[in-house]
Formats: C-alpha cells, sequence, structure tokens
C-alpha cells in the first residue's frame, strides 16, 4: 500500500495536467460552438413558423433584427479593447512590481530563502510585470492609432 501512495501522486498530477491543457480547451471550443448551433436553431425555428403562418418578408426582416444584438461600430470596439487593455495592464504592472518589491525588501530584511524566492519571482513578478507593460504600450499605440483616424476623419 505504501508503494502506491506515491504512484498515486503522480497519476492525479498527470490527470489535472491532461484535464486542464486538454479537456477545458475542447470543453470551452464545444459550448461556444453549441451555442452559436442554438443561436442559429433558435432563429431558424422562428423564421419557419412565420414562414407557416404566411408572415410578410418584411416583417420577418424586422423580427430577425430584434433577435440579434445591436453591434458595435469599430471604434466602440476599438475603445473597449483600449480600456480592458488600459485595466488589465495597469493591475498586471502592479502586481508584478508588488511582488519584485516585496522580494527585494524581505530579501533585503533577511526573511527569504533565497531559492524559493527567486522562483516566485521567475514564475510570478518578472511575467506579470513584463505582460502589464506590453499592455501599456498596447494601449498607448492603439490610443494614438485611433486619434490618428478621428483626425483623418475630421
Amino acid at each position: 500500500m505504501e508503494q502506491l501512495i506515491p504512484a498515486l501522486g503522480v497519476i492525479t498530477s498527470w490527470i489535472i495536467t491532461i484535464g486542464i491543457c486538454v479537456v477545458l480547451p475542447v470543453m470551452v471550443v464545444w459550448i461556444v460552438n453549441k451555442r452559436k448551433k442554438n443561436d442559429t436553431d433558435r432563429k431558424t425555428e422562428i423564421m419557419l413558423a412565420a414562414i407557416e403562418k404566411n408572415a410578410d418578408v418584411g416583417n420577418m426582416e424586422e423580427i430577425l433584427k430584434g433577435l440579434t444584438p445591436p453591434q458595435q461600430s469599430p471604434e466602440q470596439k476599438a475603445k473597449r479593447r483600449m480600456q480592458s487593455n488600459l485595466m488589465c495592464g495597469t493591475a498586471l504592472t502592479v502586481i508584478g512590481a508588488a511582488i519584485i518589491t516585496a522580494y527585494l525588501i524581505s530579501s533585503i530584511m533577511g526573511y527569504i530563502v533565497i531559492f524559493q524566492a527567486v522562483n516566485v519571482i521567475c514564475f510570478l513578478g518578472v511575467p506579470a510585470l513584463a505582460f502589464g507593460i506590453g499592455m501599456l504600450l498596447a494601449y498607448r499605440a492603439a490610443k494614438k492609432s485611433l486619434a490618428k483616424t478621428e483626425e483623418d476623419h475630421d
């Protein structure tokens, strides 16, 4: 029995890894596609019911317009993407800077074993800071681009 316990730990870690890396993305894609198919089927049923009742074609177009959510303009999509970049970039930059600062302060005070702290910095602090700065740069570039396109339209 004692020999089985380490083997179960290895098997469990492999199952979790396969579940996260394989099953989870497949399930996300399946759910998204199923939702799109259900939306299409619902619209088809409504159209068929309207055709069976001999509804006016112009009336059916109005019904379909009512079923679909209003589409955003490209400017609105760009602004929403910019806001998302700004928010996520700021949060990641602050988190990364906080982790690195906490490491520096605690290492100066002598509270951290160096090997464990380097792992935390390498796997959490530096990537968070890098992604945050990258997203803030993307926000800045998008803001300049949007201002230039708005200037060209005027």
